[in-house]
């Protein structure tokens, strides 16, 4: 969804488009790109929070990332009330806001520790989505993931790289039927990210088992998490 905004935003700044138009543009595409990934949860909330940046940018006020991940979730909770229960629901919101209110922090920490930032900010983010999805998954299958932490730091920066490519390829392609044949370079990157996964997984101490940690030891942990960023120095 960033990746789109983003081209979409780089193409009517070119046109030197408003900021009312741009907003107005961005809302009607999103809102089409939900309805096509059919309204799943994690491409909702994505759409509403760059909906409401967009907003703020537009009336030009400050936008807080914490904030726009609160209403979305009830956005979304209002029209899916369902969706509470859902396991994309559940590790979509908890792993952004790991990454709000523990990303930043734990990076200034590794570059305190003399890792460079480009290396810091990765294996942070990677941290700060293990440990969040870990409290769902402990939940929902009684596993925890040894090596999530190791595997994120290669898979995510290769999917990073992989859509934006497929997607130009495919726009491009669609104009020019020629580079479609393209296809096959992002195609083996897809199926290089499917073995790491399951090559991980397979691994015999990768996971281990762990009794239901339950659903207030989340919470706490996560009211540990706002406290960290807003309420400690």
């Amino acid at each position: 969804v960033g990746f789109l905004v983003s081209l979409l935003m780089f193409v009517m700044s070119m046109i030197k488009l408003g900021r009312k138009t741009k907003f107005i543009v961005c809302f009607i595409f999103l809102s089409l790109y939900c309805f096509i990934c059919g309204f799943t949860a994690s491409v909702m909330r994505a759409s509403l929070m760059c909906i409401i940046m967009l907003f703020s940018n537009m009336i030009g006020d400050e936008y807080d990332s914490l904030n726009a991940l609160g209403l979305a979730g009830i956005f979304i909770l209002l029209i899916f009330p369902r969706d509470l229960f859902s396991l994309g629901f559940q590790l979509s919101f908890v792993c952004v806001f790991m990454i709000i209110t523990l990303a930043d922090r734990l990076t200034k920490c590794l570059v305190g520790w003399k890792i460079s930032r480009v290396i810091a900010s990765p294996i942070s983010i990677s941290l700060c989505t293990t440990v969040g999805s870990a409290l769902i998954l402990a939940n929902s299958f009684n596993e925890l993931s040894l090596l999530g932490v190791l595997s994120n730091l290669i898979v995510i920066p290769m999917f990073s790289v992989v859509y934006p490519f497929m997607f130009v390829i495919t726009l491009v392609g669609m104009i020019i039927p020629f580079f479609a044949r393209i296809l096959f370079i992002p195609e083996i990157i897809l199926h290089l990210i499917k073995l790491i996964a399951t090559g991980v997984a397979s691994i015999k101490f990768s996971t281990f088992r762990i009794f239901d940690l339950g659903y207030a030891i989340f919470f706490i942990f996560l009211i540990f998490a706002f406290e960290l960023k807003y309420l400690m120095c």
